[in-house]
């Protein structure tokens, strides 16, 4: 048995205040946005244990730049003896 025969009052309907997003489209479009953020989430978490778990030691900012400093130093001082 279903539904055959309905009457509906639509008078007080106004279609310009209809709510967005309500409904099927509306909940599917809230779900798509749930996984992405549960899928980034899960993404993220993995590298930073990945990250944690590096066995590389680990060294301090003053000691990058101190290291890319003489790099450029020497690269500086290669170029001027080639010229």
């Amino acid at each position: 048995m279903g539904i055959t025969v309905g009457h509906f009052d639509a008078s007080d309907s106004e279609p310009a205040e209809r709510r967005t997003g309500v409904g099927k489209r509306g909940r599917a479009d809230s779900m798509h946005t749930a996984h992405r953020a549960a899928a980034f989430n899960q993404r993220l978490t993995e590298e930073i244990h990945t990250l944690i778990d590096d066995p590389r030691p680990n060294i301090t900012h003053a000691e990058v730049m101190s290291r890319i400093q003489t790099r450029i130093a020497s690269h500086k001082a290669s170029e001027g003896k080639s010229v």
